[in-house]
Parts: C-alpha cells; structure tokens; sequence
C-alpha cells in the first residue's frame, strides 16, 4: 500500500536510520536472553531490558540517533523497541529505502511507504 502524504514527524528512512533501530531491538533480543539464562542459572536477575534499552538510546546512541532524525523522546523509544518493524523494510535496499519509506513514532503504522 502506498502512502504518499507526508506528515509532521515523519523521519526519511536511511540506512543510518535502519542500522541504529537494528542495534537498539537486537540489544533489547540479547538482554532479554540475559534475564533468562539468569534466571536458569540460578543468578541474579539483570536489570529490566526495557530500561537498558532506554540507557542505549539516550545516552550511548543520543548523538546518532539525533543525527538520523530522531527526536529523543518516550514516542520515538517506544516505537522502535516495542513497535512492528516490516519485514519490507528490512528487505528493501538502501536506495529504495531512502526514497520510499518514512517512520513516525506518533502514527499508528510507525514505518510507512511513500
């Protein structure tokens, strides 16, 4: 389905862009695995994966993720460790992604095609 309006907080999807939510959600994969093994082990429990995840995205990845477009906010974490990401996009080359995907944190479809 194509979308072609564009909306306020719609942020052009890059390869930057795709990199950094990738290594924020695979992040969130490995410290959920963490928790698990912890618990299996008979270990101390780690910190929640969700808040690591927060540590990730504001502190460690600020300057990037506000370099790809993002804004540093509750939204925009939101969208990208608990949101759907599109097996579309993932699949898509940078060039098609850089000239026909948009994502945007307060809609409901976070990452849409122009």
């Amino acid at each position: 389905m194509s979308i072609c309006r564009t909306y306020a907080g719609d942020v052009q999807v890059t390869g930057g862009l795709l990199s950094l939510v990738q290594v924020i959600r695979n992040a969130g994969v490995l410290f959920q695995s963490e928790a698990v093994m912890a618990h299996l082990l008979e270990l101390p429990k780690p910190p929640d994966y969700r808040e690591r995840c927060k540590e990730l995205f504001y502190k460690t990845y600020a300057k990037q993720a506000t370099e790809v477009g993002f804004a540093l906010d509750d939204a925009t974490y939101t969208a990208i460790v608990c949101g759907r990401l599109p097996a579309e996009v993932l699949e898509a080359r940078f060039l098609e992604l850089e000239k026909g995907w948009v994502f945007n944190p307060t809609r409901r479809e976070h990452w849409r095609k122009l």
